[in-house]
């Protein structure tokens, strides 16, 4: 997907966002995987995690599926498939960011390209004062139908929504591109509640991204 799109040159990333409007709506990443887990804080509060295990080329596919997302809304929800068999979680839902009213606030002025600086990663990236719970992403999971009648209804929650504002989810699309950054050491991020070291929006779970390398990693 990224063919003739991703550019890496010193610390910079450059995006032809003319050719990523043109990507389809549904996509098929073939070697991400999610798996769901739990984080136990030490005051009793259990939060739900969501652990991504992928290679920098597949953190590189989501992160320009995520920003297509956000600065072409199409009023549909676009969807990435996960059709690696570990994962528990089937699908990525990005709801359309044009539900939200400050979209024409944060569109390139540029048909041509866009540029990102990309700065080094660490576990907890977004610790800098200022940040409110509404910058942050947020994940959540659900069944097909959304629609929950009984434990079944419950279990078959296979689905990860995207459900943040645009420029909670261009903050993670640009840090899933760092993640892909050829120069990245960094090999674990941790995107945790408030009760920890901050990362994501209000009611959403956590978010760990795993490298090869990493010692979750098998």
């Amino acid at each position: 997907m990224s063919t003739g799109v991703f550019k890496f040159s010193n610390q910079r990333v450059q995006i032809a966002i003319g050719e990523i409007k043109q990507l389809p709506a549904e996509v098929i990443l073939s070697g991400l995987h999610i798996s769901n887990s739990q984080h136990q804080y030490s005051f009793g509060y259990c939060a739900e995690v969501f652990e991504f295990f992928g290679h920098t080329h597949e953190y590189r596919e989501l992160g320009l599926f995520l920003l297509l997302a956000v600065l072409n809304p199409i009023r549909l929800d676009r969807v990435v498939h996960l059709s690696n068999e570990r994962s528990e979680i089937k699908k990525i839902r990005i709801i359309d960011s044009s539900y939200w009213s400050e979209i024409e606030d944060i569109k390139p002025s540029s048909e041509d390209s866009i540029e990102f600086q990309l700065d080094s990663l660490h576990k907890h990236p977004w610790l800098e004062p200022g940040l409110l719970a509404s910058d942050f992403p947020v994940f959540n999971r659900c069944n097909e139908l959304d629609i929950y009648r009984n434990i079944k209804d419950w279990q078959d929650r296979d689905i990860l929504v995207l459900a943040g504002r645009p420029a909670a989810n261009i903050r993670l699309a640009l840090l899933l591109l760092e993640l892909s950054n050829p120069q990245n050491r960094c090999l674990e991020v941790a995107l945790e509640v408030e009760g920890g070291f901050r990362g994501v929006g209000p009611l959403s779970a956590e978010a760990r991204f795993w490298l090869p390398g990493s010692f979750a990693w098998d």
